[in-house]
């Protein structure tokens, strides 16, 4: 076991190595060089936009093109390593892999240092072994310890131990004193609503070919981060994102569209009769004074990478045409029944159904019909824009 968790860390470092080289010749061959987090798919295709014409930029672009090649190899290499250590860590009965912070090569390490646990006659012989026996630092009225394992604030005492074992433990119990804020909550099966959005709803669904987002929030200050740590919750990254698609045009909901995109490279979909307003080309319809300055000052424009229409398909679900509430309100559905409604059904906090607002509407009998119409789709569950999820196929 310590073997292959050997292969998997000199593979890590091996891929820290070559990302940085691709990052280093980027910034050599663009300005501003590319973004922090880079897939190889995502620096291919920024790499084919560069077309240097001296010797040494074309060096530079081929030396690029054979580092993003190792680095998609390096990938493979990684996701294949992850898969041969879990089979043996799970097959010693260990749960450390469900502990917060220990993935299947934390726990290989730690399980191959160990071995035999019972080969310790008390937990005071295996910590002082491991190096976390806690070490006196009081000083005057003041009685306190620390960890071996932990850096001391002065010179202390002389220590033992096997320290990377014990930097290890103190690591997880630290993350287990001070557990992680809920990011995400799970609403269906492979989707989860990301949680500290104000105001209306944002859901981070996973298929086979990546994530897609769906809506983005206001665009408060905090809210891309907690976006990103939602989708890191489903053991993506935020590259991972291929699509964010819009239900409609409202600042809540496509406030955070800047950032987010900027964030993960994702191409951006809307329907098209909502898409001028996006790119501020025109002024949102209907709304009171104050959203349309809102509009013109804060909002940054986005130009869509797709139209939609009723009947497309993107990321597996369904676009489906509701207007009303905007030109361009769409519903998205799945094949096992979910709908992602926007603004044109909505709920309470309870997840009891409730029709749209006729004063938020642009054509209030025509939100109201299409409320019907996702009625008329028997979701299971709900997902609306505000309000949570509404859980059975009933309508009020």
């Amino acid at each position: 076991m310590r073997l292959l968790a050997d292969r998997r860390d000199e593979l890590g470092i091996r891929r820290t190595e070559t990302v940085n080289r691709i990052h280093r010749l980027l910034l050599e061959l663009m300005p501003g060089g590319a973004k922090t987090f880079l897939t190889a798919p995502q620096a291919r295709a920024l790499l084919a936009t560069v077309r240097p014409r001296d010797v040494a930029g074309r060096t530079r672009r081929a030396l690029a093109a054979e580092m993003i090649t190792e680095r998609a190899r390096l990938d493979r290499k990684i996701k294949s390593a992850n898969k041969e250590l879990t089979t043996p860590v799970t097959a010693t009965g260990s749960g450390l892999m469900d502990l917060r912070g220990i993935g299947p090569s934390s726990a290989a390490r730690q399980i191959g240092d160990v071995g035999d646990i019972a080969r310790f006659p008390t937990k005071g012989h295996f910590a002082s072994w491991n190096g976390t026996t806690p070490i006196d630092t009081s000083s005057g009225d003041n009685n306190r310890h620390r960890q071996v394992g932990q850096p001391a604030p002065e010179p202390g005492p002389a220590h033992h131990g096997d320290r990377p074992v014990g930097r290890r433990l103190s690591a997880l119990g630290l993350n287990r004193r001070a557990p992680a804020r809920r990011q995400a909550m799970e609403v269906a099966e492979g989707i989860v609503r990301v949680d500290g959005i104000r105001f209306s709803n944002v859901y981070v669904v996973v298929t086979e070919d990546g994530l897609v987002l769906v809506d983005t929030g206001a665009g408060f200050v905090g809210s891309t981060r907690r976006m990103c740590r939602a989708i890191e919750a489903t053991g993506h990254r935020p590259s991972d994102v291929r699509d964010i698609v819009l239900t409609h045009y409202d600042a809540d909901h496509v406030g955070g569209l800047a950032a987010i995109k900027a964030r993960t490279g994702a191409r951006v979909a809307i329907h098209e009769l909502d898409a001028p307003v996006v790119m501020k080309k025109e002024p949102p319809r209907g709304r009171m004074l104050l959203v349309r300055v809102i509009y013109r000052w804060f909002l940054r424009p986005v130009t869509p990478d797709r139209l939609l229409k009723d009947g497309d398909v993107i990321g597996g679900l369904r676009v489906v045409h509701v207007p009303g509430h905007t030109a361009g309100s769409i519903a998205l559905v799945r094949d096992d029944g979910v709908v992602f409604s926007g603004d044109a059904l909505l709920a309470d906090k309870d997840g009891n159904v409730l029709p749209p607002d006729p004063k938020l509407a642009e054509d209030p009998d025509l939100a109201a019909a299409s409320a019907e119409r996702i009625k008329a789709l028997h979701p299971r569950p709900l997902l609306p824009g505000h309000g949570a999820p509404s859980p059975a196929r009933t309508a009020p």
